[in-house]
């Protein structure tokens, strides 16, 4: 298993997420990297990047690793209302809950959710979700 597999592999969880899998709500775009700001106004949204990679045990030729990613969201809360924000967050959590969708369950560890609530002109929320999957990988491999 690599780091970019697990990516790719949360990626495609994310973009199934919504209704026809048991989540109330899909995000209108998902993408990979740090997303401060939506691009065209696709939200809902959410993006995914990794914060590090931990090495928690070696072998011969083996070690065990904890990739720490982070899931951000994004979603209008006109008139300062923020449910859609929690309805976008429910469903990131659901979907990484759900081992049809998430084939790293068994090692997926979700951490503490952080929200942001603001905008001044045009009120948007967003969340930071911890997200830890763990795997084993070949020594010189990420």
């Amino acid at each position: 298993m690599t780091r970019a597999q697990i990516i790719a592999d949360l990626l495609a969880c994310l973009r199934a997420m919504g209704p026809e899998h048991g989540q109330s709500l899909a995000a209108r775009a998902v993408v990979r990297g740090m997303a401060l700001s939506p691009e065209g106004g696709e939200l809902p949204m959410v993006c995914l990047f990794t914060e590090k990679v931990l090495t928690t045990e070696l072998a011969e030729a083996f070690a065990q690793r904890i990739v720490v990613m982070h899931v951000w969201g994004a979603a209008k809360a006109p008139e300062g209302d923020f449910s859609q924000l929690d309805e976008l967050c429910a469903s990131v959590v659901g979907a990484l809950c759900n081992p049809q969708l998430n084939p790293h369950w068994p090692t997926t560890s979700l951490g503490t959710i952080e929200f942001f609530e603001g905008g001044a002109n045009e009120p948007v929320g967003m969340f930071d979700l911890v997200v830890e999957v763990g795997y084993e990988a070949a020594v010189g491999q990420l």
